[in-house]
């Protein structure tokens, strides 16, 4: 399989915005959290704000994030917030980003081994997927927070080739963070964003992805997919 005329015979997928629709409720979700530890909302807006203008980059996991939306808090703090937050997911989960669920079966179909690099850790994401009716048991591997090495840790794939043997020059990572592309350069693997995530394609463009790996959403990379370098798979 060719995608943007390279061959591809894996494809590494983040979950959160580029699967699953964060931005359909994170804000929600973070408020409501934020309520019950009595913190000010006007920090979420703001840090949600800047980074859909392309001015905050993502930490990409939650407990980063919370110390840079309410600095103050302490680590004791934090983990408190965090366990919160975890439990407020799980009553108002993601839903699935439009066309994410028909890539990932036409990957599937076609025989595509397909894994996944997540900051959430293992038990947040199997509830995540569980909510959306994807099955772990699609992805060949899985790497996520609990592990030694996460994003944007340049090790963060290594699990993965040690379980699924194809070279990281035929490999593609799909990410909707600035630390996704940090990720894939570190690891020496293709990366396309999307912009489901919320970061604007200038600010992937600042970072130095081509134009020509930027798509709206995962879905839309299907069209640049090809079984044969002149057959493009959705012909």
């Amino acid at each position: 399989m060719y995608i943007l005329g390279s061959p591809i015979e894996l494809v590494i997928l983040d979950v959160d915005g580029v699967i699953l629709d964060i931005l359909a409720g994170l804000r929600r979700n973070l408020e409501e959290t934020a309520s019950y530890f009595k913190l000010a909302l006007e920090p979420i807006v703001k840090n949600l704000r800047e980074i859909m203008e392309g001015k905050a980059r993502i930490r990409g996991n939650a407990r980063d994030s919370a110390h840079e939306i309410w600095p103050h808090l302490t680590e004791i703090e934090i983990t408190e917030f965090i366990s919160y937050f975890y439990n407020v997911e799980r009553r108002y989960p993601y839903p699935l980003i439009d066309g994410a669920l028909d890539a990932l079966m036409l990957f599937r179909e076609h025989g595509m081994p397909l894994a996944l690099a997540t900051n959430n850790p293992m038990e947040s994401l199997r509830w995540r997927l569980e909510a959306v009716g994807i099955d772990p048991s699609w992805f060949a591997a899985i790497v996520t927070r609990d592990d030694k090495y996460f994003k944007p840790h340049p090790k963060t794939f290594d699990r993965i080739f040690e379980q699924v043997d194809i070279a990281r020059e035929h490999t593609l990572y799909v990410g909707d963070l600035q630390i996704d592309w940090d990720t894939a350069r570190g690891a020496s693997v293709l990366f396309c964003a999307v912009l489901t995530g919320g970061v604007p394609r200038d600010a992937f463009l600042a970072e130095g992805v081509p134009h020509t790996h930027i798509f709206n959403r995962l879905a839309d990379i299907i069209e640049h997919i090809e079984m044969q370098c002149d057959a493009p798979l959705c012909k």
